[in-house]
């Protein structure tokens, strides 16, 4: 096809984003084979929309990336987290990656089913630690921006002050590294993710991309704010940073594949 096509493609999702959910599907968006030059992003903001190709290789449903650097599709909800007035602090000196039970200062208020917030302060000692001290980029001394890093689990178990999460953690903590403050961990309510959301069957084309940091890039789709999303049977050709999941839960990538041209 020639032309722009994002904005048929748009049009098209926003229909179905005005469609009534059905068993917690709106519809499913099938393009066929073909070339569909987009030139500006394709946003799902709503649950239950699907957009489905018509297969990931050349002669497939082919999304080609033009014009300025874009996202070829973002998925997002607006979620809406707040805490719930409920504050505990990690009390063991280390929780190794893989783990899925810590102890808490205070487990009162907490149930099963409930999300916390676990939260662990950036501080010099794990900065230097990780060595990201030292960084240095065209002379000029780099550090690492200082703040939080969150993740959220699910309860699945409490035994007095054993707290049993549905996912392991990802990383460790050492209370060696923690500051005085140490791992903060409390309950959180969220709302306005979306749900139930899929990108399948067809291929993201960039044109040949410098990796300088820098500069913008075509990137493939992004998934932020949604919970039982999905991308599968994905080729993205020539994009750069890809591929990024934040703010989500159970978000299932089933043969993403990420080439680059020489």
């Amino acid at each position: 096809q020639s032309g722009g096509n994002a904005a048929a493609i748009q049009q098209a999702v926003d229909e179905l984003s005005r469609r009534s959910l059905v068993n917690g599907f709106r519809g499913v968006l099938l393009l066929k084979p073909g070339v569909y030059n987009c030139d500006k992003t394709i946003n799902i903001t709503a649950s239950g929309i699907v957009i489905r190709g018509s297969g990931n290789g050349e002669k497939g449903t082919v999304l080609n990336l033009t014009g300025a650097p874009h996202t070829g599709i973002s998925v997002r909800g607006g979620a809406n987290v707040r805490e719930t007035g409920f504050t505990a602090v990690l009390t063991d000196a280390y929780v190794p990656v893989n783990a899925s039970v810590f102890h808490l200062s205070d487990t009162k208020g907490l149930a099963v089913g409930e999300v916390v917030r676990i939260s662990r302060p950036v501080t010099p000692a794990w900065v230097h630690f990780m060595g990201m001290d030292s960084l240095v980029r065209d002379g000029k001394k780099q550090t690492w921006i200082t703040g939080d890093i969150t993740v959220d689990r699910v309860i699945a178990k409490i035994e007095g002050k054993k707290v049993t999460v549905t996912l392991p953690h990802t990383d460790n903590y050492h209370a060696a590294y923690l500051g005085n403050g140490g791992v903060r961990v409390s309950k959180i309510i969220s709302g306005g993710e979306i749900e139930q959301v899929g990108l399948e069957n067809f291929r993201i084309v960039s044109p040949t991309q410098s990796g300088t940091i820098s500069e913008g890039h075509h990137k493939a789709f992004t998934i932020r704010n949604a919970v039982d999303a999905w991308a599968r049977n994905i080729e993205a050709l020539n994009t750069m940073n890809s591929i990024s999941v934040s703010d989500a839960k159970r978000v299932t990538l089933d043969r993403v594949n990420i080439r680059h041209e020489t």
